[in-house]
């Protein structure tokens, strides 16, 4: 059974395909384009080229870019990847010192069977000027060193087996009040399937990973332990981040600090799906399975301390098609 629900007040575009896959696989380096080998700059063939000479034999073709890069057909999507952000994760090749951002071709598998050249890693890396878009690229192996040390809490998430890569974190001023800069402490890409369950969102699309801090991608794993057992296989999602304050007030959102999930509904092994719009149950009308498993799932969250925030349907029109469940950072808790 498939499915497709509005995006609520909340929803924030999770993942969607750049375009520019080709049909065949091409093993030669992308000759003369962002991405390919080259020994000087007059080997990339494009304006405003640079070629970055990390290896004493061969360089990358590059470009320094603000927000975005150049695309054609016929070779993978580029992404203006944030260089400083990325040395906040791994030690980083002296040759890149004074760059602050460089085009680079994203992963793909129908350019590359690995998602990338020889001597290149796909790694996640993130936008210049937006460090909450984050895409994997292919990364000159020579530019990487050792990945900085990460947090206990990542650690724990390695240890729960959670895919995940590590982001820079990073503090986005919303308006003049210091109070309602967003930020995201610990921040990673949470990789779906989660515990087994795929995530996608209210268009039936998939989603590649979420944007959130280790302490949110915690009880993320913890709550997909529970929908598990309880025979889930998918889980809708409005999103995670989202840099804004609570709709209608001048309180930061914890959606802009990379604490909080909208969750629209699941998808069970037997096909079945069960949506807030569709089966939360209200009043006057009869209680069904489906709003049983609801109620069920909102409770044991709460009883379990898996969220210190939990708003239902019952809330508010606003929260009429998802829950959404959060963590506080001065542990307050609050549920209806």
């Amino acid at each position: 059974m498939g499915f497709m629900l509005g995006c609520s007040p909340d929803f924030i575009e999770l993942e969607s395909n750049d375009g520019g896959a080709s049909d065949t696989i091409n093993e030669e380096n992308l000759d003369g384009w962002i991405g390919g080998d080259c020994m000087a700059e007059d080997d990339c063939l494009y304006d405003e080229a640079v070629c970055v000479t990390s290896r004493p034999e061969m360089g990358t073709c590059s470009q320094q870019c603000d927000v975005f890069c150049p695309d054609i057909d016929g070779e993978p999507v580029t992404f203006c990847t944030d260089i400083e952000r990325l040395q906040d994760v791994y030690e980083l090749s002296e040759a890149l010192e004074s760059e602050a951002a460089l085009c680079l071709a994203r992963c793909d598998t129908s350019f590359y069977e690995n998602e990338c050249p020889e001597d290149y890693r796909c790694i996640m890396t993130q936008r210049q000027s937006e460090p909450h878009f984050a895409r994997s690229a292919c990364v000159p192996e020579v530019w990487l060193g050792e990945q900085k040390p990460i947090s206990s809490c990542q650690n724990e998430l390695r240890m729960r087996s959670i895919s995940f890569e590590v982001l820079a974190d990073w503090t986005t001023p919303l308006n003049e009040d210091a109070a309602n800069d967003c930020y995201v402490d610990e921040a990673i890409a949470l990789f779906s399937p989660v515990n087994g369950i795929e995530v996608v969102d209210g268009l039936e699309r998939p989603v590649e990973h979420l944007i959130a801090s280790c302490a949110l991608a915690t009880s993320i794993s913890d709550m997909f332990a529970d929908l598990s057992s309880r025979g889930v296989r998918k889980l809708i999602t409005f999103g995670t981040y989202n840099c804004r304050t609570i709709a209608g007030t001048s309180t930061m959102s914890n959606h802009g600090r990379g604490l909080a999930i909208d969750i629209a509904g699941f998808e069970l092994e037997d096909g079945t799906v069960i949506t807030l719009s569709n089966d939360w149950e209200r009043p006057g009308e009869e209680q069904t399975s489906s709003a049983v498993f609801l109620n069920a799932l909102s409770t044991y969250w709460w009883e379990e301390s898996i969220w210190d925030t939990i708003l239902t349907p019952a809330f508010d029109a606003a929260h009429a098609d998802h829950f959404h469940v959060d963590l506080t950072e001065d542990g307050s808790r609050f549920f209806k």
